[in-house]
């Protein structure tokens, strides 16, 4: 008599929600709000915009992992969410006339 298999658990994508959000929301804000200032935080803003893209890639495939289509939405939609909190932490810092 065969034993049935015993299937994996599923992955813990409690993190990777933690982090998608960081990387699409928090870290871009900051990015942003850097980047207005000009000077040396151009740099660090850009270094920001590279870690919270990197991160996003991988929190996104972590969360659905490379199976299904809902992948291709976390890129997508996380991608115009990070363009807009960019452009949010631009307008919130953005010396008043």
């Amino acid at each position: 008599m065969d034993e049935p298999a015993i299937p994996p658990p599923p992955p813990d994508t409690e993190k990777a929600w933690l982090y998608w959000f960081i990387a699409t929301i928090v870290l871009p804000a900051i990015a942003g709000s850097l980047f207005i200032r000009g000077g040396v935080s151009n740099r660090v803003a850009m270094i920001l915009g590279a870690v919270a893209f990197v991160l996003h890639l991988f929190a996104s495939t972590k969360m659905d992992g490379t199976k299904g289509c809902a992948v291709l939405f976390f890129l997508i939609g996380g991608w115009a969410l990070m363009v807009v909190t960019f452009f949010g932490g631009c307008a919130l810092s953005f010396p008043k006339i």
